[in-house]
């Protein structure tokens, strides 16, 4: 059954064609205000000359019944909905209950407390029989709102935040990823480092209150071993939680496989 998968992140959108739960094609570009073009058109390109059963769509806001109720990231549009609709029906969550929903669906059976850390922070909690805890109105996620002093969490330990802070350090403009390879860079690496030990301490904190049988972390910054994940692990191993904490089966297509296993849902 072929299905397609569109992540929209802060930073890129990325489409895929899944067939039995394995991509067998991917596009993308990068995330700008004309989003009702960019996604129907890569849709368009994955579906081109072939039946789509559905279409599962991942977007960074805040999602309550399958309906967008945010606009803090992307200039979200109910007409890219429509305009999918053309070629299958569609359903929308919160990217991060998608990469939830893969990562429990690789190791099912348990409670899982995911993290996306990435362009943004937030955070799903999966229950034993792999429902994603929405809350009363879908906003369960909102991890990187957490203050941390007089700022909230994501402007100082997410991707964007770190690039952010090291532009007032330094006045150069530089994405994370680069910085994450920097290993000649002590401001770089400063920050990264502050980055991992802030998001271990909000999420240490939380598996604390929620008491899940395993942490995982997703997102560009959670996917890779960087001087950032590192110090997310070590400070996670020092709170001697009993939790273990791994790296996203997934990796980055977590949020890309979750769409797909959302788009079952669509009608």
């Amino acid at each position: 059954m072929n299905l397609l998968a569109i992540d929209i992140g802060g930073t890129s959108v990325r489409a895929a064609r899944v067939d039995d739960d394995l991509i067998v094609e991917r596009v993308e570009a990068p995330t700008t205000s004309e989003l009702t073009e960019t996604v129907p058109s890569l849709a368009h390109q994955l579906a081109r000359g072939r039946q789509i059963a559905a279409i599962g769509v991942g977007v960074p806001e805040y999602v309550d019944a399958g309906v967008v109720t945010s606009g803090e990231v992307i200039a979200w549009s109910e007409r890219i909905v429509a305009y999918l609709s053309v070629i299958a029906p569609v359903r929308i969550e919160s990217d991060v209950r998608c990469g939830a929903v893969a990562e429990w669906s690789a190791e099912p059976g348990s409670s899982l407390l995911y993290v996306s850390w990435g362009t943004g922070i937030s955070s799903t909690l999966v229950l034993p029989d792999g429902r994603a805890w929405e809350g009363h109105r879908g906003r369960a996620i909102a991890l990187g709102e957490r203050r941390v002093g007089e700022a909230p969490l994501e402007a100082l330990a997410s991707g964007r935040g770190v690039e952010r802070r090291y532009e007032a350090e330094t006045g150069a403009v530089v994405a994370t990823r680069e910085l994450a390879q920097r290993r000649d860079d002590p401001i770089a690496s400063l920050l990264l480092t502050d980055a991992g030990e802030l998001l271990a301490a909000a999420a240490i904190d939380l598996a604390r209150t929620l008491d899940p049988a395993r942490v995982v972390v997703g997102g560009g910054l959670g996917s890779a071993d960087t001087t950032a994940w590192r110090a997310l692990q070590a400070a996670w191993n020092r709170a001697s939680l009993g939790i273990p904490l791994r790296r996203a089966h997934h990796g980055a297509d977590a949020g890309l496989i979750g769409a797909a296993l959302t788009a079952r849902t669509a009608r």
